[in-house]
């Protein structure tokens, strides 16, 4: 559709005859049969998922800030706040999806990165909520009353939902099964329906598969760092010895936690017992593992012992939620990026260890900062930001962050990880490659050449957290992907339902 580059986020309109789509952060619609797209409002922002095309002519939309969903007439004009609850601060409210009359929407509660998700129904006649379902990535209410919604494991199912109440009135039927789930993409189905009757759906491998850890070489071969081990790894991070691997894991029941992989034998023992403890980090002398335990109210950061001999105790605690979180060479700071889903968040801070509990900002702006990483030394702080109107990598001095500022990578750049020494720094690339930058710090800092190593494709790559690490030696690099089996091996398949509708009714009178 001529118009529409860089789109994402697309919503018929209830007449069918328009798509309205977020691109370059403004909210934009098209007519199916030609002409120029027209923007209907700005500021979007960068992370806005998911449009809800109402029946009272008005377009529903996440808010720059993330947690409120604010309404704009279709034909353009001004915004408005269209519902937003303090129960909701620090969240990502996503996919929303329309009730009929205007009444409100379905929509996904994020937080945790999105690793945990709630169901929520917003009436914006009250201004209330009702929380239905957890681990639901997206919900529609259809024309027979029901609710259809799809886990994440790959099931659509449905129920029937009392328009009134704003709640589900009856027990959950299995309707489809196998469904492609993006959950890596914050929880999108490969699914979608029509008034008319008609359902179009990709089948693959249910839900999103287990995932392994790899071991990449500079020219890209991957070995399994344990062919007999797979999960639901939502990060990690390899010990300064290289010997073992704090792994991120998303439990049953929808629970985080950190468990130890030894990368010698088969050993792997669970080291934190909170329900939300993630993005472990370690200390330079690999006797401590700090996580980052998620708050609705805050932001903590805790520390173990790695053998899991003590106990836990507290290092950082913010007023905001915490995202990621890394240590310096020396073990004296703990550096901490806040939500960037919340207004005014996205910052980077330092704490120092043992000295002052006050953070320190080091990269704290209007725009959004990620990815922290001190290098050995201690002299530098890579990170990214998009204050160019794209995401790209820069340095700054570590810990006066005021005294210089160097962009590192051109034309797109994430996930910036020192190597060993500080001589290289290693970064996601805009071309989906892993790029190495060789530096000279001795009189400064200069980045003297970038050169690309191996294509990521077909690797987890997480555009809010890191997503590899380097291991000691510097030759290799650890990345997450998922482990097909043979059944996950064939491509996900298009399917297309003509009077899907009988086929429901049916399904619900058993």
């Amino acid at each position: 559709m001529p118009g529409t580059e860089r789109g994402g986020s697309p919503a018929f309109s209830p007449d069918g005859e328009w798509v309205a789509f977020i691109a370059d952060d403004q909210l934009k619609k098209s007519r199916l049969d030609g002409g120029a797209a027209m923007k209907i409002a700005d500021g979007t922002g960068p992370f806005t998922t998911g449009i809800a095309w109402l029946d009272d002519h008005t377009v529903i939309y996440q808010g720059r800030g993330g947690d409120e969903l604010r309404r704009v007439d279709a034909s353009g004009g001004g915004d408005t706040t269209a519902w937003s609850h303090t129960d909701f601060r620090g969240y990502g409210l996503l996919n929303p999806t329309p009730l009929p009359d205007g009444r409100g929407v379905f929509f996904l509660a994020c937080t945790s990165g999105c690793a945990t998700t709630s169901l929520v129904v917003a009436d914006f006649r009250t201004g209330r909520y009702n929380r239905l379902l957890d681990g639901v990535v997206k919900a529609w209410y259809l024309p027979s009353s029901h609710i259809l919604y799809v886990r994440r494991d790959g099931a659509a199912m449905a129920a029937p939902f009392d328009l009134d109440r704003l709640a589900i009135a009856g027990p959950a039927v299995d309707v489809l099964d196998g469904l492609e789930v993006q959950t890596l993409a914050l929880g999108l189905p490969l699914l979608a329906w029509s008034p008319s009757g008609t359902l179009a759906f990709f089948r693959g491998t249910g839900g999103s598969a287990a995932l392994e850890m790899v071991r990449v070489t500079r020219d890209g071969t991957a070995t399994p760092v344990d062919s007999a081990w797979s999960g639901a790894i939502n990060s990690f991070a390899p010990s300064p010895d290289g010997r073992r691997l704090a792994v991120g894991i998303t439990q049953a029941g929808g629970g985080l936690g950190v468990w130890i992989k030894r990368l010698d034998n088969s050993l792997f023992s669970k080291l934190t017992f909170g329900e939300r403890d993630r993005r472990p980090t370690w200390s330079p002398d690999g006797r401590t593992v700090a996580f980052v335990r998620d708050s609705t109210n805050g932001g903590t950061v805790y520390g173990r012992p790695a053998d899991g001999s003590g106990e836990e105790r507290l290092l950082v605690r913010l007023d905001r939620p915490i995202q990621e979180v890394t240590w310096s060479g020396d073990g004296g700071w703990l550096v901490a990026r806040t939500d960037n889903g919340v207004a005014g968040a996205g910052d980077l801070v330092g704490v120092r260890m043992g000295v002052d509990t006050t953070p320190v900002p080091l990269a704290a702006t209007k725009y959004t900062e990620m990815h922290p990483a001190v290098s050995p030394d201690g002299r530098w702080l890579a990170y990214t930001s998009d204050e160019s109107g794209a995401n790209e990598v820069y340095v700054r001095p570590f810990p006066a962050t005021a005294g210089g500022r160097w962009q590192v990578s051109n034309g797109g750049g994430t996930s910036p990880v020192w190597g060993p020494g500080g001589r290289e720094l290693f970064f996601l690339g805009g071309a989906g490659r892993m790029m190495a930058a060789e530096l000279n710090t001795a009189a400064g800092f200069d980045a003297v050449r970038v050169a690309p190593l191996f294509d990521v494709s077909g690797y987890v790559v997480d555009p809010f957290h890191q997503s590899f690490a380097v291991a000691p030696d510097g030759r290799s690099f650890f990345l997450a992907r998922p482990r097909a089996t043979a059944a996950q091996a064939r491509a996900p398949r298009a399917v297309l339902v003509q009077h899907w509708f009988t086929d429901l009714e049916a399904r619900l009178r058993r």
